[in-house]
């Protein structure tokens, strides 16, 4: 609805569909930029959690009866403990001292840490609760390792990846946090931050319409993504459940 409409009521229906807010929260409000920045942390960091997540927990979950391979595994865990609160200036001093700041690698690098516990925690459960006789099977059969963990220990484990990656999808495309505090750049924001920059922008020229179309913009694709895959996040969440 139009501004006036706003001011005058909230919760009335628009008397006409004013679809240029949108326009101008995209546009003016920079909102393609900041999307634009948030597609390339999201499909980075997705990439290095998946690959090097999986892995991990793999290993983990085989060589588990080791003492130092469980040490790891509950380093893992207590990671998922700490609260972001306690690591914002060591970061902060960290990232200003070697060039960090205002970067995607930067960005990319926290939610990459903080987000491979969680990765970690549940794949582990996945990949232990597959059969070992038929990975034997196999190796029996002539596959080396790296071959039984991509061609039987993956597919096996999709809902359990499919459910990591859905999981922390949401999770970095929400982030705010971090965001805020280690990309002051309008450029390189990605749109958590992006839209409280626009926020403040829109404050001074009263188009509250263009940031409430900006809002709708930022929950459109985890609405998208809840929709569509709600079922496995379900199916995932269950089997895991019954496995641990």
């Amino acid at each position: 609805k139009a501004n006036n409409e706003l001011f005058t009521n909230v919760w009335s229906p628009p008397k006409t569909m004013r679809w240029d807010n949108y326009v101008r929260a995209w546009t003016n409000g920079k909102m393609a930029d900041y999307f634009g920045n948030t597609v390339i942390i999201m499909v980075s960091t997705l990439t290095v959690l998946m690959v090097f997540g999986s892995m991990a927990s793999y290993a983990l979950a085989r060589y588990k009866h080791y003492k130092w391979v469980r040490l790891l595994l509950l380093l893992f865990i207590v990671g998922m403990s700490i609260p972001a609160q306690i690591t914002l200036v060591p970061l902060y001093l960290t990232f200003s001292s070697n060039g960090l700041l205002n970067t995607y690698i930067g960005l990319i690098l926290v939610y990459c840490a903080v987000y491979m516990p969680f990765t970690v925690f549940v794949l582990s459960g996945f990949f232990e609760g597959i059969p070992r006789e038929i990975e034997q099977a196999a190796l029996i059969d002539g596959c080396h390792k790296f071959g039984t963990f991509w061609r039987i220990a993956i597919p096996m484990a999709k809902p359990g990846l499919v459910t990591v990656l859905i999981f922390n999808f949401l999770s970095v495309w929400n982030e705010y946090f971090y965001a805020m505090v280690l990309v002051t750049d309008p450029k390189k924001m990605p749109l958590s931050a992006g839209l409280y920059n626009l926020k403040s922008q829109q404050q001074m020229s009263m188009d509250w319409a263009a940031l409430f179309a900006g809002v709708v913009i930022l929950l459109i694709p985890t609405l998208i993504m809840f929709f569509l895959m709600q079922k496995k996040i379900a199916k995932g969440i269950t089997e895991g459940a019954i496995k641990g």
